[in-house]
């Protein structure tokens, strides 16, 4: 059995002084005891079901720096930034404040949702076939 660590919250009872520390503490412990993969947020505030957006939030690739020198061979990862960057460049075409030939026509509009769609599943497939998930 695989096992992953997903570390969600990053407010913890010795508050920030001690943020550091207790990160490397518990991605030390994961790694240790055969945790496969580490995961972190992806995002600069604290999601409402976690808890209020003041709370502590590290920037997800500076932490996942952090703790690759705190491990040795547990993966590490953000859980949604490969999902979502394609759909979100494509997005962003769509989005330019300019004629883009490509877009002249509604259809196509569609086309760039099921492009958007087909990348994400193309993603999570490969990502599922090579063992990651």
């Amino acid at each position: 059995m695989r096992i992953g660590l997903h570390i969600a919250n990053f407010t913890w009872p010795d508050g920030p002084p001690r943020l550091g520390p207790v990160l490397a503490d518990i991605a030390s412990a994961a790694d240790g005891a055969g945790f496969e993969r580490i995961s972190v947020m992806d995002h600069l505030w604290q999601i409402s079901v976690i808890g209020p957006p003041e709370q502590e939030m590290l920037e997800a690739y500076t932490a996942l720096g952090f703790l690759a020198a705190h491990t040795r061979t547990a993966k590490l990862l953000t859980l949604v930034t490969v999902i979502l960057l394609p759909a979100t460049l494509l997005a962003g075409v769509m989005g330019m404040n300019f004629k883009v030939g490509l877009f002249e026509h509604a259809w196509l509009f569609w086309v760039v949702v099921g492009t958007m769609l087909l990348i994400a599943a193309l993603v999570l497939s490969l990502a599922r076939v090579r063992r990651w998930i």
